[in-house]
């Protein structure tokens, strides 16, 4: 009934299909006219041609790179992914121009171009977000010099990657098998969701010595990382690190702050669930370890792709039927590749551009993880079915801030509606233990990150270096803050920041708990039919506006205290329903 493997034939019929675009694409780019400056009319035409250029070009590395995702042990289509790749560079390099000359008009002149060119406005909107930066961008020539030393700015998180995957080893532990077993930053969460408190106990000790070692390099390069940002924020006029890394979302701090303030209000519910874990587990020392002990072993059901699909739709339908309809379509025509094999790429994800349909590679082998899996996936996949169903090409993507939203909404509903459902007491157990952990993981943990990046960059920013020392007692009193007094916290976890490496990812973390906490406040009021058809506009709005004005389509003010504290409310209340099904 459903297809279970993509079809690439609908994207070319063969490796020669693709090299003729490929071919001509090249040519293009090669003969782009770059004179398109003097009047609004060359700049109009010279977008136009861009983004045709552009809507093939994604095409062309969609075709090679789904085509390896299938089979990695396929030289030809490695080949043809790195062909294209390397056009990708080659459009990089010919459109580089552009956003430094664009900013060194004076608003004047732009607004000429508008004038002479009344189709140009078709392209004013993300014109005025390349003309934001202005007051952020120094002359041609320091530009120039900037955009020549950037890549030594790049250098501390690359470190930082090659010291952590390649000459970190931990040494062998021992597994509930009573095997030794090298310890790996891989594994390492394996060991932690042991049932065996030692196991759990050795993991946790052996990781973090490990690192601690290493905790003077990796705190010089930390500081390396933020001194560059705080370098880049001054020279290019930011008031702050953080008003820096924000203003690229086109956001402000006080998405962030609400974030933070709401959170510190309400940690007694994060110390709640550890107090559930530690008398479920029945352990009177309940350490940092054991908090991530499952309190439910994986669910013993399984469910066929068939099953999974009427799930996943079943739970949709608070969505309606319009959307029910397009993505039951999907799966008949497609979208999904469903089935592991040997040297497919492992994981999932959602993939497709705006010439071709959606394109989700799953690796499915029947547990309840696979169908939640499906259901994520495919609000990825509705979320760019409608972006580009309702906008020009230049508008048919959406930003990572609001990335996760559409996909965490369906993987909600799912798990609501398999509550639900069953009543298996040990599988409703199971999905609440999940969630559980989810909000834990997304709303505290990854808060906790990002007060611990603001801390470091404030330090800097005061002209404190941030030593070892210095950067693990700070993170060990923040982790005393989000523990509260059920954990026991082993001194170890001091030195856990040294293996994060989001902190090199300029303040993403927050974005995670901002997500989910958006998700959880759409899930909870779709039964009001007004707002899930202004969730559903919002699903359409792709990049015409910026993230807090997408979200506010649907009504959602991420600025506000109710939108994080209904995600904490909800925590509250899987938390109660597991008690009352446990006693």
């Amino acid at each position: 009934m459903y297809k279970t493997k993509w079809d690439l034939d609908e994207l070319y019929k063969d490796d020669k299909e693709f090299l003729i675009d490929y071919n001509l694409t090249r040519v293009r780019l090669a003969n782009m006219n770059k004179d398109c400056f003097k009047d609004g009319v060359s700049l109009y035409n010279f977008l136009e041609e861009e983004d045709d250029i552009l809507m093939v070009l994604e095409k062309i590395y969609n075709y090679a790179s789904l085509s390896y995702d299938l089979d990695t042990s396929n030289n030809k289509a490695l080949a043809l992914k790195e062909k294209a790749v390397d056009l990708y560079q080659e459009y990089n390099k010919q459109v580089s121009f552009f956003t430094p000359k664009f900013l060194s008009l004076e608003k004047e002149v732009v607004d000429k171009f508008y004038k002479e060119c009344s189709k140009l406005k078709k392209y004013k909107i993300s014109l005025d977000r390349i003309y934001r930066y202005k007051e952020h961008t120094l002359n041609e020539e320091n530009e120039e010099l900037l955009s020549k030393i950037s890549s030594v700015f790049d250098r501390s998180g690359k470190t930082y990657n090659v010291l952590t995957d390649c000459d970190i080893s931990f040494g062998k532990i021992t597994d509930t098998n009573n095997k030794r077993v090298e310890l790996t930053d891989s594994n390492y969460q394996l060991f932690l969701q042991s049932n065996n408190q030692k196991v759990r106990k050795n993991a946790f000790l052996t990781l973090h010595r490990g690192y601690s070692k290493f905790a003077n390099t990796i705190s010089s390069l930390y500081y390396s990382q933020i001194n560059e940002l705080k370098v880049v924020s001054q020279l290019k006029n930011y008031p702050s690190i953080l008003d820096m890394v924000v203003f690229g979302d086109e956001l402000d701090k006080s998405v962030y702050q609400n974030l933070v303030k709401v959170v510190n209000e309400r940690m007694d519910v994060i110390y709640s669930y550890f107090k559930i874990k530690k008398d479920y587990l029945n352990l009177s020392d309940f350490h940092i370890y054991d908090t991530y002990a499952p309190l439910i072993n994986n669910s013993k059901f399984s469910y066929t792709f068939d099953e999974a699909v009427k799930l996943v739709l079943a739970s949709l339908k608070p969505l309606g039927k319009s959307y029910l309809n397009t993505l039951e379509k999907g799966y008949k025509s497609g979208w999904v590749d469903v089935y592991p094999k040997k040297a497919k790429r492992s994981g999932a994800y959602s993939s497709g551009s705006y010439l071709t349909k959606p394109y989700m590679l799953l690796n499915f082998e029947g547990t309840y993880n696979d169908v939640s899996t499906l259901a994520h996936e495919s609000g990825h996949s509705m979320h760019s079915y409608y972006t580009i169903k309702n906008n020009d090409y230049h508008y048919a993507s959406y930003r990572i801030f609001v990335a996760e939203v559409a996909s965490t909404v369906n993987e909600l509903l799912f798990a609501n509606y398999m509550l639900k459902n069953t009543d298996v007491k040990e599988e409703k157990l199971y999905i609440l233990d999940k969630l559980m952990n989810l909000y834990k993981s997304t709303i505290y943990r990854q808060t906790m990150f990002a007060e611990f990046e603001e801390l470091s960059y404030n330090l800097v920013e005061n002209e404190i270096p941030l030593t070892n020392d210095l950067l693990s007692d700070k993170y060990y009193e923040l982790n005393k803050k989000y523990f509260g007094n059920e954990v026991k916290l082993d001194k170890e976890i001091r030195y856990e920041w040294l293996r994060i490496p989001h902190f090199y990812y300029k303040f993403y973390v927050y974005k995670y708990a901002t997500g989910l906490s958006c998700a959880t406040y759409i899930v909870k009021n779709l039964d009001n039919l007004e707002f899930r058809d202004k969730y559903l506009e919002m699903l359409k709005v792709g990049d015409t506006k910026n993230p807090f004005d997408t979200l506010m389509v649907a009504g959602i003010d991420i600025t506000k205290p109710e939108v994080i504290e209904s995600a904490i409310d909800y925590f509250k209340e899987i938390q109660e329903e597991f008690k009352k099904l446990i006693n």
